[in-house]
C-alpha cells in the first residue's frame, strides 16, 4: 500500500516538474496560441465528438502548427527573450551610470571655488546684518511713533476731560435751562448736578432735591433709579442699601455736558 502511494506521489511530482519546466510551459502556451481555433472548435462546436475529431485531424493536423512553430516560439521565449531582457537591462544600467558620472563634469563648470564660496558667505552675512540693523531701526522708530500717538491720545483725552469738567462745573441760569430743556431733562440735570457737586447718599439727595423741586418723593426716586439703571450714577461702596454713598460716573458727567451744551446751543439759535 505504501509503495503504491509512493509511486503515485513520485508520478505527480514528476509531472509537476515537467509541466512547470520553463521550456515545456512556453511550448504549451505557444501551441495554444497557434491552435486556438481547433481548441475552440472542440469545446464549443455543435457536433458530435466523432465529427469533431475527423474535422480537427483533417484541417488542423499540419506539423508546422502543431510542432515546429510552437517549438520555435518556445525556444524564443525560453532562451532568446531572457537574453534580450538581460542585454536591455544591462544597457539601461550602463546608460544610467554614464548619466550619473557625467553630471559632475557638467556641474563642475558652474561650481564655485572655496575662495568664491567664502566671499559669497561673507556677503550674505554682511547683508543679513545690515538688514537686521535696518529692521531694528524701523522697529524702534515704529515703537517711538506708537508711544507718541498714545501720548497725544492721552493728552487729547485729558483736554476733553478738563473741558467736560469745566462745562459740568459751570452754572447755567434757571431760565435758560427751563426754556431749552424738557421737564424730564431738567430733572435729570438737577439730580446729576447735585451728585457732581456733592458726594451724597440717596436719602440726603431726596431731602435736598425735594426742597428745590416741587415733585412728589416717588417721582424723584423713579428718576433717581432710572439714572442709576443708565449707569449715570453708581454706588461707591458697591452696596445696595439706601445709606450707601452714591457718586456720578464719567458717563453721567458727559450727560450733564450734553444737556448744558444743548441748552446753550438752543439759546444761541
Amino acid at each position: 500500500m505504501s509503495s503504491t502511494q509512493e509511486m503515485s506521489y513520485s508520478i505527480k511530482e514528476s509531472l509537476k516538474d515537467k509541466v512547470t519546466h520553463p521550456l515545456l510551459g512556453s511550448f504549451i502556451i505557444s501551441w495554444f496560441f497557434f491552435n486556438w481555433k481547433a481548441v475552440y472548435f472542440m469545446l464549443f462546436a455543435n457536433h458530435d465528438s466523432v465529427y469533431k475529431l475527423k474535422t480537427v485531424s483533417n484541417i488542423y493536423s499540419d506539423i508546422w502548427l502543431n510542432l515546429i512553430l510552437p517549438l520555435i516560439s518556445a525556444l524564443i521565449l525560453g532562451f532568446v527573450l531572457p537574453w534580450a531582457t538581460a542585454l536591455f537591462t544591462r544597457s539601461a544600467a550602463r546608460a544610467n551610470e554614464f548619466y550619473l558620472n557625467s553630471q559632475p563634469l557638467h556641474y563642475k563648470k558652474h561650481s564655485l571655488t572655496i575662495e568664491e564660496s567664502n566671499k559669497l558667505r561673507d556677503l550674505y552675512l554682511t547683508k543679513d546684518t545690515e538688514t537686521q540693523s535696518k529692521l531694528d531701526e524701523y522697529r524702534a522708530e515704529l515703537d517711538k511713533t506708537i508711544e507718541e500717538c498714545k501720548s497725544r491720545i492721552i493728552n487729547i483725552k485729558d483736554k476733553y476731560d478738563k473741558k467736560y469738567l469745566l462745562l459740568a462745573e459751570c452754572k447755567l441760569a434757571e431760565s435758560l435751562i427751563e426754556s431749552s430743556l424738557v421737564l424730564n431733562q431738567q430733572l435729570n440735570l438737577k439730580i446729576l448736578q447735585h451728585f457732581f457737586d456733592n458726594l451724597s447718599d440717596g436719602d440726603s439727595c431726596y431731602a435736598i432735591l425735594e426742597k428745590e423741586i416741587s415733585l412728589p418723593n416717588y417721582e424723584l426716586r423713579n428718576a433717581y433709579e432710572r439714572l442709576r439703571s443708565l449707569e449715570y450714577l453708581v454706588d461707591l461702596a458697591n452696596e445696595e442699601h439706601d445709606d450707601a454713598p452714591v457718586g456720578i460716573t464719567d458717563k453721567g458727567i458727559k450727560h450733564i455736558c450734553d444737556m448744558k451744551n444743548q441748552a446753550i446751543s438752543h439759546s444761541i439759535n
